[in-house]
């Protein structure tokens, strides 16, 4: 890729994706799972979907290129941009699926997570917001493929 995929800093009244969730694992360790493409194969993806390969340079300023066997869609890639990593605490990138005539033609949105301790439990939470998209189906759509993904990760730490 020549270009970096920048997402535009989405509008206050745009539809977006907004999950809580509470992770039953230490906050560097759910932190880590987002970090490489062998840590994303155990978890990303609702479903049957799955992690096939690709790359990720995590850093701010990285590239990524996730592989993915999408139900209904085949495989399609997902390729973005870090915009921020803090670690342990933040993780923001730009986001484009790229790869498949069903998925393309989305935009390229953004994803912002945000980790926390949660005391009551001992786990992690997770605060992520996915925001920027064209159609209220896409934003449905991710909304059901974000909260399969995060189930997944929880199952992870069992």
């Amino acid at each position: 890729m020549n270009e970096s995929p920048i997402a535009p800093e989405p509008s206050a009244d745009e539809a977006a994706v907004q999950i809580s969730r509470i992770i039953l694992a230490p906050r560097q360790k759910v932190f880590a799972a987002f970090s490489s493409i062998e840590e994303l194969k155990k978890w990303f993806g609702p479903g049957q979907c799955h992690v096939t390969g690709g790359t990720i340079n995590f850093r701010t300023g990285g590239m990524y290129v996730i592989g993915m066997n999408v139900v209904d869609a085949g495989d399609v890639n997902l390729v973005g941009e870090y915009l921020e990593i803090i670690p342990g605490e933040r993780i923001a990138f730009s986001w484009e699926w790229t790869n498949n005539p069903a998925l393309e033609g989305q935009g390229i949105t953004r994803v912002s997570i945000d980790f926390f301790d949660d005391a009551d439990s001992g786990g992690t939470t997770i605060q992520l917001r996915h925001e920027g998209f064209l159609a209220a189906e896409s934003t449905a759509g991710h909304d059901d493929g974000w909260r399969g993904s995060f189930d997944k990760l929880d199952r992870c730490f069992f």
